[in-house]
C-alpha cells in the first residue's frame, strides 16, 4: 500500500471515529429529547391549544432530526461499504488470507505476479509489508 493511501484511509476512519459518529450520536440523542418533551407538552396540556400545538411541533421536528441523523449515519455506512476501504486493505495485505477479495480491486489475488519468483531479492531488507506471504 502506498503511504499516500495509508494515511488517507487512516485520516477518513480517524474523522469518522473521532468527529461525525460522535455529532451523529449527540444529534440523534437531542432529537430523541425533543420528541419526548413534544410528547409530554402534548399530554400535560391538553386543555390548552397553543401548548398542545406546540407539543406537536416538537414531537414532528423530533421525528424529522432522528430521520435526519439515521440518514446521516446510514449514509456513512454505505459510503465505507461502497468504498470498501476495510476490504480492499485486508485484501492488499493478506490477498491469500481468504475472505471475499475482489479481483478488480485485487488483481493479484491467487497469484504471487507481485513477486514473480517468491524470493526477496526486491526487498533486500527483508521488509515483506509488501508481501506477506512471499
Amino acid at each position: 500500500m502506498t503511504p499516500g493511501l495509508a494515511e488517507a484511509s487512516n485520516f477518513v476512519a480517524r474523522v469518522n471515529e473521532v468527529i461525525l459518529y460522535p455529532l451523529i450520536a449527540l444529534l440523534f440523542a437531542l432529537a430523541l429529547f425533543i420528541f419526548i418533551y413534544g410528547c409530554y407538552e402534548y399530554i400535560a396540556h391538553a386543555g390548552e391549544s397553543s401548548a398542545h400545538e406546540t407539543g406537536r411541533m416538537h414531537i414532528l421536528w423530533g421525528i424529522i432530526g432522528m430521520f435526519v441523523m439515521l440518514v446521516a449515519y446510514s449514509i456513512l455506512g454505505i459510503a465505507a461499504g461502497t468504498f470498501g476501504l476495510n476490504q480492499d486493505l485486508d485484501c492488499y495485505n493478506d490477498p491469500a488470507g481468504g475472505g471475499d477479495c475482489d479481483p478488480i480491486f485485487n488483481p493479484f489475488e491467487g497469484t504471487d505476479s507481485y513477486n514473480p519468483g517468491g524470493d526477496d531479492s526486491a526487498n533486500p531488507g527483508g521488509d515483506d509489508s509488501v508481501n506477506p506471504g512471499g
